[in-house]
């Protein structure tokens, strides 16, 4: 399978020095190197899986302050999306979480301290979702059924075109 991520505002100081991340999906590195707008790896899934993306290369100084407090330059960027062959996680980014130092934030895109973002997460997305939602909103007993309108739904769909 592939996953592809998209990462937006990708900035540098003005020493030049570019964010490089380090991906891992179960535990097993898959990129590390300077961030792209976009990085498409393959992947063995497993029934569940665990990513994580490393800011690897943030070094206190990478943030350049002026005189007065104020951030004139920074080495930084953000996860816009992440997709599994074709599928995008949409709103299931947010599921994640930001690591640094001793704190968590959840649901946290930006890497402008030396950290990673990890999420557990299972595929297909939609079911992922739909289990997600279930367990969010009071166990409700109808997620699966859900998931079974929607495939069935889906092959529908796919036959017409």
């Amino acid at each position: 399978m592939q996953i592809k991520f998209k990462f937006k505002n990708i900035n540098s100081n003005s020493t030049g020095k570019f964010p490089v991340t380090a991906i891992s999906v179960n535990r097993i590195e898959l990129y590390d190197d300077v961030v792209q707008h976009e990085i498409t790896l393959d992947f063995e899934p497993q029934e569940q899986n665990h990513l994580k993306i490393h800011f690897v290369n943030k070094q206190p100084e990478d943030t350049e302050v002026d005189s007065q407090g104020n951030i004139v330059g920074d080495v930084n960027f953000e996860l816009e999306s992440i997709s599994v062959d074709g599928e995008q996680f949409a709103e299931m980014l947010w599921e994640g979480c930001y690591y640094f130092n001793d704190q968590t934030i959840p649901g946290c895109l930006f890497f402008g301290p030396a950290g990673h973002y990890s999420l557990d997460f299972i595929l297909p997305v939609l079911k992922w979702q739909l289990k997600t939602n279930h367990e969010k909103h009071n166990n409700d007993p109808e997620w699966e059924t859900d998931y079974n309108y929607y495939q069935r739904a889906c092959q529908i769909l796919e036959s017409i075109k």
